[in-house]
């Protein structure tokens, strides 16, 4: 999904359409889980467990009515795993195997461009 900006097109659909699909007050709460489940101050699951941040992603998928926005929403309700092992990685404060966080990283420090490979290690 990283791969040729797959990932980068699905956000911009999902804001652009996201609205629309879930209405404001829906798209608003799935916003709210995607951005609150990674963050540092996540790292005990308090603010946004796995269970709630799928409860936000289920509830987004059942009330899509926009093809695209539903066929997003539906992959990404197959990746349960993968944010419970990122949640325990953050709780244990090493997320220097989640490629995801080492890509937001070198993406942040600018030193990956588009189908080139980092060339820096993240911290």
């Amino acid at each position: 999904m990283y791969r040729n900006d797959v990932a980068r097109q699905r956000a911009r659909t999902l804001f652009n359409e996201g609205p629309r699909a879930l209405g404001r007050d829906g798209f608003g709460k799935l916003v709210k889980a995607v951005v609150d489940f990674p963050s540092m101050r996540n790292r005990d699951g308090q603010q946004t467990s796995v269970e709630d941040f799928f409860g936000a992603l289920e509830a987004a998928w059942a009330k899509s009515t926009r093809r695209r926005v539903t066929t997003i929403l539906a992959e990404a309700r197959g990746t349960r795993a993968e944010a419970a092992d990122f949640l325990m990685a953050l709780q244990a404060g090493d997320l220097s195997d989640n490629r995801v966080v080492r890509d937001l990283y070198h993406y942040s420090q600018g030193q990956r461009k588009r189908g080139s490979q980092a060339t820096a290690t993240a911290p």
